[in-house]
C-alpha cells in the first residue's frame, strides 16, 4: 500500500506492524527511510535495495527491521519541523458563524 506525505509527494509504503508505519526507499542514494507509528523518522544510509525488498517481502516487518536493518546501517533521526519562535497560530475562532 502506497500513500503519499503531504508536503513532500514522496510515496510512502505502509507496513503491517505494531510499532512500524512506512518506509521509503530511494535507490539512487540508498537510504531508507522509517517512519514509526509513534511519530519518529529515521533515515538509513548505504541501504542494499535487496535489503527494501527484503523488508516488503519479510513475514514480519519489526522483526526484519531489528534484525536487518536497525543495527547494520548508519543513521540518522530526522527531526520534525519545529514552529518558528514567536509564530502565531493562525486558526479559527471557535463559536463563531
Amino acid at each position: 500500500m502506497e500513500n503519499k506525505t503531504e508536503n513532500t509527494g514522496v510515496k510512502w509504503r505502509k507496513v503491517e506492524s505494531s510499532n512500524l508505519d512506512a518506509i521509503f526507499y530511494d535507490s539512487g542514494k540508498q537510504t531508507l527511510d522509517v517512519r514509526f507509528k509513534n511519530g519518529n523518522h529515521y533515515q538509513y544510509f548505504e541501504v542494499p535495495e535487496e535489503t527494501y525488498k527484503a523488508f516488503l517481502a519479510a513475514e514480519s516487518a519489526g522483526k526484519f527491521f531489528h534484525s536487518a536493518v536497525r543495527a547494520a546501517f548508519k543513521y540518522a533521526k530526522i527531526e520534525k519541523e519545529q514552529p518558528l519562535a514567536g509564530a502565531v497560530s493562525l486558526k479559527a475562532p471557535t463559536g463563531q458563524p
